[in-house]
């Protein structure tokens, strides 16, 4: 846990760091030199202190070489004194298997006995099991510690090592100062934030590796001797359980028989040597009466309320063994195993985290234009880097607010670009500001030409004409031929001529475009107009007309 909050910690101050010298680095101070060798030597401390807990996993103490072998031995003697029950048992000398005292043979209690023998069974098998643990971690405490624990240590190692390199690189770039300096103390702290998320890593599969053991277990010399441990207990269970039926249901009737003949045997052999036989006779005779008859209360009551008891605690003991060894590991050891790996996995996230500050990606996608810093500048959160053009081009324009009532989202567009002046090229209105401008009185609307040629460039000048409405078999005249400024739908003055003479006509507009503008009243086909300087002419003045190809009566497009 604690190695754990070190390197969020580490990854805490590389990032701060890395920030902070882009920001505020102005130049270099002494102060500034100072700090930094400082940190460089905390660097070097906290490599060698690394290095240092790696030789000490290598070449374990001799106390802890030695507490190791103890527990094999001791593991040993587990398993030599459970031989030694178990030889007894099938020599029928002692235990549940022995014969009971009395004068007469009695059988024993060969279900008692037989658990007694597979109890004794599983107990040997349990003492296996344990010196193959013992020497599974005497073998790991010889070969460096667990591969878990190893690669926390070599992560450290790493981790230390990666700060060792970044803080002489900002030592160095306080010391030289330069582009180049500048250069390495960034790339340094890119290392640094590389090796902190590989550090992290390993973390986390360390803590994932403890989780997932304290979940499954752990070696599989442990399962085995958690298993034979646990067989152990159920069999010693089974065998004080049945004890302890057996004490409870006291004494069985052949017994209690038994008792009551050696009892009358020997009252009947005091009774024929009382008459005949000495003094010593008898008193040998009442001794063999007075042991018959303890053996008959022992047979009648076997078991005092103490053995009761103490048989009742034994399997008490027995049962809580045989639920340890059945759930070897607690809630508790779960949840910190749980919360070990999700701080590993939060330091993974702060260490790549850090690895992406160092990067710079565009908001968007499109085509570097224009690089505005080099390699190596000092920028801040707000300095330009990158010009970029969208892959999709975009043509902004002013529309009047007079006009800003016909454009709307989705209409055709025509466009024309000096580059290509015989060319037209088609578009849609994609978008119409929301407000106008209350300095030019002006909405912008933005329009997506068809580029499909790729001949149109970012940048480039061009002349929009939006179509609003569309109108057939519609009177045309030239734009010029209207006096003054025409406006759709509304009353305008044209010039016509007749038989030489100018005369001022009223007529009704229709639709309106750059160049015509439909006569909707007041003009019939075939008329002459006059064009110019139409304004400067009155009625009745004489013209002499110059004809031209005249309009023919077509659609038009406002």
């Amino acid at each position: 846990m604690d190695a754990l909050q070190a390197q969020v910690n580490a990854a805490r101050a590389a990032v701060t760091s890395a920030n902070a010298a882009l920001d505020n680095q102005t130049g270099s101070s002494a102060a500034d030199v100072q700090a930094a060798q400082t940190a460089f030597d905390q660097a070097q401390a906290s490599l060698s202190a690394a290095q240092a807990a790696v030789n000490q996993a290598n070449n374990p103490t001799q106390a802890s070489i030695a507490q190791a072998q103890a527990a094999v031995q001791a593991a040993q003697a587990q398993k030599a004194a459970a031989e030694s029950n178990q030889t007894a048992l099938e020599q029928k000398a002692a235990g549940l298997c022995a014969p009971p005292l009395s004068f007469t043979p009695q059988p024993t209690n060969s279900t008692a006995c037989g658990e007694a023998k597979a109890a004794a069974s599983a107990a040997v098998q349990a003492g296996d099991a344990a010196i193959e643990a013992a020497q599974g971690q005497l073998g790991l405490l010889q070969r460096g510690g667990a591969p878990a624990s190893q690669a926390a240590i070599q992560a450290q190692v790493t981790s230390a090592q990666a700060l060792v390199k970044a803080t002489r690189a900002r030592l160095d770039a306080l010391s030289n100062g330069g582009v180049q300096a500048q250069r390495a103390q960034l790339q340094a702290q890119h290392d640094q934030s590389l090796s902190q998320l590989t550090a992290a890593q390993d973390n986390l599969n360390v803590a994932q590796a403890r989780l997932q053991a304290a979940q499954n277990g752990t070696l599989d010399a442990q399962r085995k001797a958690a298993q034979a441990q646990v067989d152990a207990a159920r069999e010693k269970f089974k065998s004080d359980q049945a004890r302890m039926e057996q004490i409870v249901a006291g004494p069985q009737d052949e017994e209690v028989q038994a008792a009551q003949d050696a009892v009358t045997q020997a009252e009947q052999q005091l009774l024929l040597a009382t008459q005949p036989a000495t003094q010593q006779d008898m008193e040998a005779q009442r001794a063999l009466v007075d042991q018959a008859s303890q053996q008959l209360q022992k047979a009648r009551l076997p078991f005092t309320a103490y053995d009761i008891d103490q048989q009742a605690h034994v399997v008490g003991q027995a049962e809580a063994q045989l639920r340890a060894r059945q759930n070897p590991y607690t809630d508790q050891d779960v949840q910190a195993a749980q919360a070990a790996v999700d701080q590993a996995q939060a330091a993974v996230e702060l260490a790549q985290l850090g690895v992406r500050e160092t990067q710079v990606i565009a908001p968007v996608d499109g085509i570097v234009f224009d690089r505005q810093v080099s390699p190596g500048a000092l920028v801040g959160p707000t300095s330009p880097i990158v010009v970029l053009i969208p892959p999709a081009l975009e043509v902004a324009i002013n529309v009047d607010e007079a006009q800003l009532g016909s454009v709307s989202q989705g209409q055709s567009v025509d466009l024309q670009v000096p580059a290509y002046p015989g060319q037209m090229f088609g578009g849609t209105v994609t978008a119409v500001a929301p407000a106008v401008d209350t300095k030019t009185r002006t909405a912008s609307v933005r329009i997506r030409p068809k580029n499909d040629s790729g001949k149109l460039r970012p940048g480039m000048l061009a002349q929009v004409s939006i179509i609003t409405a569309t109108d057939t078999n519609a009177l045309l005249v030239p734009r010029e031929a209207i006096v003054g400024t025409p406006a759709a739908n509304a009353a305008a003055t044209v010039v016509t001529l007749d038989g030489g003479r100018a005369q001022r006509t009223s007529v009704r507009l229709g639709l309106v475009s750059d160049q015509v503008v439909q006569v909707s009243s007041g003009l019939d086909d075939g008329q002459v107009v006059a064009i110019g300087n139409a304004n400067g002419l009155n009625n009745g003045d004489a013209v002499v007309p110059q004809l031209r190809t005249a309009l023919a009566t077509t659609g038009v497009q406002q």
